[in-house]
């Protein structure tokens, strides 16, 4: 049981840093506009509406590699045995992707999209060690 937290916990870890990554990497190639000085839900919202479809576009493939990354670090962490910690931190990944949906306006289809990634690509990450170890 202690195996498996510890894989949770590391995978949970490995899935925000390198989704971070491409966050950072996201306002590299796609800096959005002056920020307000305000944290006004409205102001973030009407920078939200003017990013190009490809920042979107970029985030997904962040939240994908950090959900594999996500999912293969629980599952070598935890000892490779079943698919479980690999789901349940994509379910906890998703959990802060849904808060951040919440809390920042982002566009429809990117919504919807993006809850069709996080425990899909965690379970590739199983899948990937998972296929090594036999």
């Amino acid at each position: 049981m202690g195996k498996r937290i510890l894989g949770i916990l590391a995978g949970v870890g490995t899935a925000v840093l390198v989704t971070m990554v491409f966050e950072y990497v996201g306002m590299l190639l796609f800096p959005p506009p002056v920020m307000p000085a305000t944290q006004n839900p409205q102001d973030l919202a009407g920078i939200m509406d003017k990013m190009p479809p490809m920042a979107f576009a970029w985030l997904l493939l962040g939240y994908a590699v950090g959900s594999f990354a996500g999912g293969a670090v629980a599952t070598g962490t935890s000892g490779r045995e079943t698919f479980w910690s690999a789901v349940i931190t994509g379910l906890i990944v998703m959990a802060g992707g849904v808060m951040n949906l919440v809390q920042i306006h982002h566009p429809l289809w990117f919504v919807i999209i993006s809850q069709f990634v996080y425990v899909p690509f965690a379970l590739l990450g199983f899948a990937a060690l998972h296929k090594k170890s036999q």
